[in-house]
C-alpha cells in the first residue's frame, strides 16, 4: 500500500484549487511552463513506489530537451516520503545524499 496514493493525489488536487484550469497555469504546474531555457541544472531523486514518478520523468525529459544539465536518481523500493524517515530507509537516504554531494560538485 502506498502512502501517497492516486485517490490522495485527486483529493489534494480538488481540495487546493477551485477550478480545475489553474492546474494549467505553471505556477501550479512547472511543466505547464512557456519556457524551460536557463533554468539551473537539476537533480530529480525519484521514489520508485511514487505515483507522482512519471512526471519526475517527464520534466527531466523537457529540461533535457532546453538544455538543461539534469540527472535523475531512481531509488528503489521506496515511496514518496521516504527521506523523511531515515531510521526506516538508511541506505536509500545515504544514497540520495551521496548522489545530492556528488551534483552539486559538479554543477
Amino acid at each position: 500500500m502506498y502512502f501517497l496514493t492516486p485517490e490522495t493525489l485527486d483529493w489534494l488536487t480538488t481540495s487546493s484549487f477551485s477550478d480545475m484550469k489553474d492546474l494549467t497555469d505553471s505556477r501550479a504546474s512547472a511543466l505547464a511552463s512557456s519556457s524551460f531555457e536557463g533554468l539551473p541544472p537539476s537533480l530529480f531523486i525519484v521514489a520508485e513506489l511514487d505515483p507522482l514518478r512519471d512526471d519526475s520523468y517527464a520534466y527531466q525529459k523537457v529540461l533535457d530537451q532546453a538544455g538543461v544539465k539534469t540527472k535523475l536518481v531512481l531509488i528503489k523500493g521506496v515511496t514518496h516520503a521516504f527521506i523523511s524517515l531515515p531510521g526506516f530507509f538508511p541506505k536509500s537516504c545515504s544514497e540520495v545524499i551521496s548522489n545530492i554531494k556528488e551534483f552539486m560538485a559538479t554543477s
